[in-house]
């Protein structure tokens, strides 16, 4: 009996073992699908990382995707927010910047088990799930139901993340869809779909309250036409033209957008006066400000990991600006790009742009997969400017994302996804599924 139960056993860890793979590349076009909708992703990141242990060779799949200039890049900053501890007044607020850096080490797993023919399904994933969260927007936009997360609300339709963040994952969208719709000769009921979903895309970014999107939206706009050289100069002037015929309906037309003009132009009015730093802009600008001392005094090496909200506030402290002292209240700085300079100092910031220089030479030889690229660095670096990426989820996201467009896909088309009946049955039972794992876990 015992004897029976030891090969049962033995006969099942090596069933899954031999599919492991597999496996965790079906799990994965889930986990690309959740991520716009802020699903059980880490459920199925945590079985994926069973899988990858069950799977064996560890340390060789873990030595070829190091190997990786771009997933190494990442792996390097995050070694600095461990080593910078050393430097930290305060360990356990630096172990939890740490714990939120942790994110740029989930491409290493990603990287090793990721076959080409799954890298459309899981682009494709991601999308559906946008699709999924835009439907949801408008539902809340029309008052049909209540938001799932309590920031979002009618006249600021954010289902799952808050409006910068959400105008940050729809502006990119809407440069990958324009991009193929442009670019690419699909077919005619295909490209119809996709300026479709560009259009409510383009609108939806406009009827929420985040003007992070709109700056990206217009960003990503003029990238798409520098990437889709030809035709340029027809291309600039409808590109041109559209935009702002785009941004003038939505003075016009949306109230959310009308305000957060108004609120822009009310806080760079401020800028000369006392209270210059007491509106949303101006707060950023306020931190960025009182960051620069911290920067000049600790150039080089920075303050170490998570002193970077400390170092400022001691600044504030030391002005002794009334008006400025709000500034206290602020947790995080706003602008990745100076929590880097802060922590770290130039030697991490290095480190820190070493990543987006890595991505943009990367040697993607699929256009479409270029242009993911290509848009990542874009989108992340101007967001970056405004917001930090280790505060939410984006890290997260735009790590997978950036992951998935690494693979060489040797010329595979793309336009296609082959789907077979069991792999679609498993699509279709694995998101009920995992949502209910994630309920009760």
């Amino acid at each position: 009996m015992t004897l029976n139960i030891r090969q049962n056993t033995s006969l099942f860890f090596n069933l899954i073992k031999k599919n492991a793979e597999s496996w965790m590349n079906y799990l994965f076009v889930l986990y690309m699908f959740f991520l716009p909708l802020d699903g059980p992703y880490d459920n199925i990141f945590f079985i994926i990382l069973i899988l990858f242990f069950i799977r064996g060779n560890v340390l060789i799949h873990l030595k070829r995707a190091l190997q990786n200039r771009v997933v190494l890049s990442f792996v390097l900053i995050f070694a600095i927010s461990v080593i910078w501890t050393l430097g930290s007044d305060d360990t356990a607020r630096a172990l939890i910047n740490v714990q939120r850096f942790k994110v740029l080490l989930y491409p290493v797993i990603i990287y090793s088990f990721i076959r080409p023919e799954f890298v459309a399904k899981m682009l494709g994933g991601f999308m559906l799930g946008m699709f999924v969260s835009e439907l949801i927007s408008y539902s809340i936009f029309f008052d049909l139901i209540d938001s799932p997360k309590h920031f979002g609300s009618p006249h600021d339709p954010t289902p799952f993340y808050h409006h910068t963040h959400y105008g940050l994952l729809l502006a990119f969208s809407a440069g990958l869809l324009l991009y193929r719709a442009i670019a690419y000769h699909d077919n005619r009921w295909a490209r119809l779909v996709m300026f479709l979903f560009f259009t409510t895309i383009t609108i939806n970014i406009f009827i929420t309250g985040g003007r992070m999107g709109y700056i990206l939206y217009a960003i990503v706009m003029f990238s798409i036409l520098l990437m889709h050289r030809a035709h340029i100069v027809k291309t600039l002037l409808v590109t041109i033209a559209a935009t702002v015929t785009v941004f003038y309906l939505a003075y016009q037309f949306s109230p959310s957008f009308h305000e957060r003009f108004e609120s822009t132009l009310h806080g760079f009015k401020k800028l000369d006066q006392p209270n210059r730093f007491q509106s949303s802009f101006g707060a950023r600008l306020g931190m960025a400000y009182y960051s620069l001392p911290v920067i000049k005094e600790h150039w080089l090496l920075g303050v170490g990991t998570g002193d970077h909200m400390p170092a400022m506030y001691h600044e504030v402290e030391k002005a002794d600006v009334p008006e400025d002292r709000h500034l206290k209240t602020i947790h995080f700085l706003h602008n990745a790009h100076f929590t880097i300079l802060v922590q770290f100092g130039l030697i991490g910031f290095l480190f820190w742009l070493n990543s987006y220089y890595q991505i943009i030479r990367y040697e993607q030889k699929n256009p479409f997969l270029r242009t993911v690229l290509t848009l990542s660095v874009i989108t992340l670096f101007f967001f970056s400017l405004f917001d930090t990426m280790f505060k939410a989820q984006m890290a997260i996201i735009f790590s997978t994302i950036v992951t998935v467009a690494l693979i060489d896909v040797k010329g595979r088309n793309l336009n296609q996804l082959h789907l077979d009946r069991r792999e679609l049955l498993f699509y279709i039972l694995g998101i009920p599924t995992m949502y209910l794992i994630g309920a009760y876990s």
